[in-house]
C-alpha cells in the first residue's frame, strides 16, 4: 500500500515548525488549515522536551466535526511517527492521546464553567440556552 505523504508549501512548514510564539493560520475552506494544525500539535507532542504530555495541550476549533477530524488527523500522523520510529514518547502520546482537551471553543468554556460553577457563584444546574 502506497504512504500518502503530505507535501507542505512553505507557509505551512513555517507554521508548523514555528516555536516561541503564536501563530495565525488564517485561510479561506479547503486550503488545508486542519492538516497544518492538526500537522503542529504531531510536531508539539512528538518532542518530549516541550510537550511530555498530550493532556497539557488546549485544542480548541469551531465545530464538533472540525474537533474530530483534528483529533482523529492527529492520532493517524502519532502513529504513523510510532510505525516509523518505536519512540516510546510518541506511543505514550498515542495512549494519552483520548484524554486531551480537543474540542469545540464552546464546549471548553461550558466544560471550565461546570468544573468552577462554585468560584463563579452560579447554580450547579445552570443550563446553556
Amino acid at each position: 500500500m502506497a504512504e500518502k505523504r503530505i507535501e507542505w508549501t512553505q507557509q505551512q512548514r513555517h507554521a508548523i515548525d514555528a516555536r516561541g510564539g503564536d501563530v495565525l493560520v488564517a485561510a479561506s475552506a479547503g486550503t488545508g488549515k486542519t492538516a497544518v494544525l492538526s500537522g503542529r500539535c504531531v510536531s508539539i507532542v512528538s518532542d518530549k522536551s516541550l510537550c511530555p504530555d498530550i493532556r497539557s495541550v488546549l485544542v480548541l476549533t469551531f465545530t464538533e466535526a472540525a474537533a474530530e477530524q483534528m483529533r482523529s488527523r492527529i492520532a493517524e500522523r502519532l502513529k504513523e511517527a510510532y510505525l516509523e520510529t518505536r519512540d516510546p514518547h510518541l506511543r505514550r502520546q498515542l495512549m494519552l492521546l483520548q484524554g486531551a482537551d480537543i474540542s469545540t471553543i464552546h464546549a471548553f468554556c461550558k466544560r471550565l464553567i461546570t468544573e468552577y460553577f462554585y468560584k463563579l457563584e452560579l447554580d450547579p444546574t445552570f443550563g446553556v440556552i
